[in-house]
């Protein structure tokens, strides 16, 4: 029998710290999606650098996961830049 592997996604939809759509709030769904490879992909607003600035630190990873920034409205993969930026200047 073939082996097949379970695929969660979880989407970040905003730059705000904590809530439904956040980065946070995908990190914590992925780590509760446990027994699985998870992806969190993004698309905030309508395309460009996105800043996401969280005031405390993000939880740790604990299940395998992808974060796929060029995954942002906007990304070229023939001219590859930066689109999710994640400062540290509120923490």
């Amino acid at each position: 029998m073939e082996d097949r592997t379970l695929l969660a996604s979880f989407l970040v939809i905003n730059t705000v710290d904590r809530g439904p759509g956040s980065l946070r709030q995908a990190i914590l769904d992925s780590n509760a999606a446990t027994g699985q490879a998870n992806t969190i992909d993004f698309s905030i607003g309508s395309g460009g650098v996105q800043t996401i600035a969280p005031v405390s630190p993000l939880p740790a990873l604990t299940s395998p996961v992808t974060i796929d920034g060029t995954s942002q409205p906007g990304y070229d993969p023939n001219n590859p830049a930066p689109m999710i930026e994640l400062s540290g200047q509120n923490i």
